[in-house]
Formats: C-alpha cells, sequence, structure tokens
C-alpha cells in the first residue's frame, strides 16, 4: 500500500516546515494587526472631522 509512505512523507514535510508556518502565522498577525490599526485611524479620523 501506497498510502502510509505518503502520510509519513507528508508527516516529516509539516515537521520539516515548522519555521516556516511559524513565520507565515506571524506575517498573517502582523497584517491584521495593521489591518486593524488603519481601521479604527480611519475611524477615529472620520469621526474628528464631523
Amino acid at each position: 500500500m501506497a498510502n502510509p509512505n505518503k502520510l509519513d512523507n507528508l508527516k516529516q514535510q509539516i515537521s520539516s516546515n515548522s519555521a516556516s508556518w511559524g513565520s507565515l502565522a506571524i506575517l498573517a498577525i502582523g497584517i491584521t494587526i495593521l489591518l486593524m490599526m488603519m481601521l479604527s485611524y480611519s475611524h477615529t479620523g472620520i469621526a474628528s472631522y464631523t
């Protein structure tokens, strides 16, 4: 059967790419925080002008 071999290869790829998964998660969190800051800044700017 080829399925156990494919599963083992997938596990090895996931474990070897844990550093890239971590950096991807940090990047996603950073982008989310940046978007939230931009949204809150735009809302306070609109509120101050009206």
